[in-house]
């Protein structure tokens, strides 16, 4: 083979090799390409997926903070309502004792209620304590159940307290005594209720 010929195939030979590595270049810089497109895409949707997630717990925690204070600020209401409650029935109530000890009715109720207490008691009573507006009805007491009368409490609001002889055995029967038990259980009730 001539030197020409020889030159010619060996240029072809070149051509080719030089033909495969590109395109083997091509090849490899498209996969490249598309690792690089791929791990960017991934990484894309993972800074995407935790952008998302970390508008998602501040939408929750701003949102649980709100309940958190719509919670409180009722609380805060039902509260200032009990108590707005709690005070105009304790006023109601106290007038209706005030007028109860003014009217005719209450003297035989304060008897009465003296003997069926006296009655009922394992103790016994000497005294018994009398609030100042009820003292004008001292000789009636001492007459229908044979207690010494004596002042009471000024806040007592009626009713009567009964002492042993040593003083050491009280019965509490004054109308502020009931009135304060009965709004305990009245406001230990409506908070039990308010919680269920």
């Amino acid at each position: 083979m001539n030197p020409e010929k020889k030159l010619e195939y060996f240029a072809e030979a070149i051509a080719k090799e030089v033909e495969a590595k590109k395109l083997k270049a091509r090849r490899q810089m498209a996969a490249d390409m598309s690792d690089a497109i791929s791990r960017a895409v991934n990484e894309a949707e993972a800074e995407a997926g935790q952008h998302i997630l970390n508008e998602k717990q501040a939408i929750q925690k701003a949102e649980n903070k709100r309940l958190s204070e719509a919670k409180a600020k009722a609380r805060r209401a039902l509260i200032s309502l009990r108590e707005e409650l709690t005070a105009k029935l304790t006023q109601d109530v106290k007038a209706d004792i005030a007028d109860f000890t003014q009217s005719g009715e209450y003297e035989s109720y304060l008897v009465n209620s003296i003997q069926v207490t006296v009655a009922k008691s394992m103790h016994s009573f000497i005294y018994i304590q009398l609030t100042p507006s009820d003292l004008h009805l001292s000789s009636i007491v001492q007459e229908s159940t044979g207690l010494i009368p004596e002042q009471g409490d000024e806040s007592g609001m009626g009713g009567y307290k009964l002492l042993s002889a040593n003083r050491g055995m009280a019965v509490d029967c004054t109308f502020k005594s009931r009135l304060e038990s009965a709004m305990e259980e009245f406001n230990a009730t409506i908070a039990s209720s308010s919680r269920a």
